[in-house]
């Protein structure tokens, strides 16, 4: 009696194509953090920052920025900038408060009002934030490229 060999799967867009479903099914959980990330343009008004006491919400800048804490929120809110991304942690939670975040780079500065509240199990846990700034397009012919020094008055 001759065995025939295994079939094998000959089409490899098969295997992705299971090995997806499965992990789309294994990732319904409630419960995962959300991958997604909050767009804001910044518009020159200040951007509404909401905190979750013990969560560690991301802001991601175009640039390299600095951060200024009030003295009186130093001890509820830690704040760490590396490589043009804001890293704040709660330890309590507390009113709206004001921060500036001054890009490194010439760019602008920010104004940010942040607020913490306190853990609730119900609420998931909140997405990264991404800071883009809007540059509208101009036309170079309407720039007046003359150096001030050369204007006479």
């Amino acid at each position: 009696m001759t065995r025939t060999p295994p079939r094998r799967c000959r089409n490899p867009l098969w295997v992705i194509l299971m090995c997806w479903s499965l992990r789309t099914l294994a990732g319904s959980d409630e419960t995962a953090p959300s991958d997604t990330t909050e767009r804001i343009v910044w518009t020159k008004s200040p951007i509404a920052v909401m905190l979750t006491v013990g969560e560690e919400r991301l802001l991601h800048f175009p640039d390299s920025v600095s951060v200024g804490v009030p003295q009186a929120l130093a001890a509820s809110l830690r704040s760490q900038s590396i490589n043009g991304t804001l890293y704040l942690l709660a330890n309590a939670p507390f009113d709206a408060t004001r921060l500036m975040v001054r890009s490194e780079h010439e760019g602008p500065l920010y104004v940010l009002d942040v607020a913490a509240q306190a853990h609730d199990p119900a609420i998931p846990p909140r997405p990264a934030v991404q800071i883009l700034v809007d540059n509208p397009v101009t036309d170079d012919t309407s720039i007046d490229t003359t150096p001030l020094s050369a204007v006479h008055w």
